[in-house]
């Protein structure tokens, strides 16, 4: 990130930033893969992308559309409480919040 901050007050990069970008998501996805060897966690291509949060057990692919629906929701559900809770703070103060547009 401070790279690409840096890149845009004084360009040292021009043009194939994708490349850069791919550089950069490599570096940290091989990090990430040694984290996870590292906690014992399995990181192998056969590994589950998703485990049940009560039991730890891998979710199976018929299992798999319940728990994307159930984290849609959950994410519809903290975008909402934040619109309710920045609606509330605006009737209250009568002003926007940081990085609001005024109304």
């Amino acid at each position: 990130m401070i790279a690409a901050a840096l890149n845009n007050f004084r360009p040292v990069v021009q043009g194939r930033l994708w490349m850069v970008a791919f550089g950069f998501g490599l570096v940290h996805g091989l990090g990430f893969a040694n984290v996870l060897t590292e906690l014992g966690l399995p990181a192998a291509d056969d590994a589950p992308l998703l485990i049940e949060p009560e039991t730890g057990a891998p979710v199976g692919g018929e299992a798999m559309p319940l728990h994307l629906r159930r984290a849609r929701t959950t994410r519809v559900s903290i975008e909402a409480n934040a619109g309710i809770c920045r609606g509330m703070l605006r009737h209250r103060y009568a002003a926007s919040g940081l990085g609001e547009e005024d109304q």
